[in-house]
């Protein structure tokens, strides 16, 4: 896999084989920088959003990413929060704790506000972070729409409410990994 160091939804992001880099390297920009890791085939894309403030975590449900090879590009076409339920309970307890102590360590580096934290499980069940974005997921107006449902006075009916709230240390929410998003 290459990916730019910018982008968002798979803009920027291509698998790569030996033939297949040959044909394309002329597209790769020489003044942008990439990151080259590996694929792993077979494997379940996993994204789900943390918003941290000074002493809390809220987490969201996880969802899977639907991922769609097009002309060498991935590209990101989903969240699918209803198969993340279903897939096998150990992992989904190592994405949530996972989760927690990436949103700790952001913390203890002073970030603050929204992050999506992308995984990938393998056909063997290992998990790997992938990648961390600073910044609304995709799945975020999935998140958004459930949030606006909420009927309990003074918590956060939207995920922008969310991320204003970290950044003012006073989260309202009852969001957690466990909510059923449909």
């Amino acid at each position: 896999i290459i990916q730019s160091n910018y982008g968002g939804g798979g803009v920027g992001t291509f698998l790569f084989d030996k033939k297949c880099f040959e044909e394309k390297k002329e597209e790769l920009n020489n003044l942008r920088q990439y990151i080259v890791s590996p694929y792993i085939d077979n494997s379940i894309s996993v994204n789900t959003h943390v918003f941290i403030s000074d002493k809390q975590t809220v987490l969201s449900p996880a969802s899977v990413q639907i991922i769609e090879i097009n002309k060498n590009q991935l590209c990101y076409r989903g969240a699918d929060f209803i198969t993340f339920k279903s897939l096998n309970r150990s992992w989904r307890d190592k994405i949530r704790d996972t989760s927690i102590k990436i949103a700790n360590l952001l913390r203890n580096k002073g970030y603050r506000g929204v992050a999506g934290i992308d995984f990938i499980i393998s056909k063997g069940g290992r998990i790997f972070c992938s990648e961390i974005n600073a910044r609304f997921q995709a799945s975020s107006i999935l998140l958004d729409m459930y949030l606006s449902q909420n009927k309990n006075k003074g918590l956060a009916k939207s995920v922008y409410e969310l991320n204003l709230q970290a950044f003012c240390n006073s989260i309202k929410s009852d969001l957690c990994f466990e909510d059923d998003i449909g």
